[in-house]
């Protein structure tokens, strides 16, 4: 909705800018709408730190391989396939600094995506379904919001690592780290 939002609000050069700050302002809004609404829910799983847990850490090494996956991937998409990157060129110059664009695409997804994802959905499934299934639809939830065919295999599997982290961890704060990095 907010990238078709930006569409017609923000037509011309600095769409992708513009649609990452409207992004971003939506996704702290409803993530605070939701955070007091279901308060409960999120309350036990931000109690426990969790990341010096073992399984943090093995999620950790996978976070790292998958990273080398995806670099390798992306490598192959720009240069076999020919597809650019027009939104890190745009954003290049935006005239953000490196703090804000860190703000923009690490901080503020990493923590709203994992409340949303894993600290609601993922926890409100749980109650209802097996482990796995849980982990299963918040990934494929997650992955379909990011409305990109070409990255949907690898949103799907940072969505299931990202879930059993938070599930072996019992806290959100390990899967937050993680995501905040990968987007770094």
């Amino acid at each position: 909705i907010v990238v078709l939002c930006s569409i017609f609000l923000f037509p011309g050069d600095n769409h992708a800018t513009y649609t990452l700050v409207l992004g971003s302002v939506c996704m702290i809004l409803t993530t605070l709408v939701f955070e007091i609404i279901y308060w409960r829910s999120l309350a036990a799983q931000l109690k426990i730190i969790g990341l010096l847990s073992p399984h943090a850490w093995i999620g950790f090494a996978l976070l790292a391989g998958m990273l080398l996956i995806n670099f390798g991937y992306h490598n192959f998409c720009v240069h076999e396939l020919g597809i650019t990157d027009t939104l890190t060129s745009e954003l290049a110059d935006s005239g953000f600094s490196h703090l804000g664009l860190f703000i923009l695409i690490c901080l503020i997804p990493g923590v709203t995506e994992e409340v949303a994802f894993r600290g609601l959905i993922q926890h409100w499934l749980h109650t209802a379904l097996k482990p796995w299934r849980a982990i299963l639809l918040a990934a494929g939830l997650f992955m379909f919001m990011h409305l990109s065919v070409i990255s949907a295999p690898y949103l799907f599997l940072l969505g299931m690592l990202l879930g059993w982290t938070k599930w072996k961890t019992g806290s959100l704060y390990p899967s937050m780290v993680m995501h905040i990095v990968h987007n770094w």
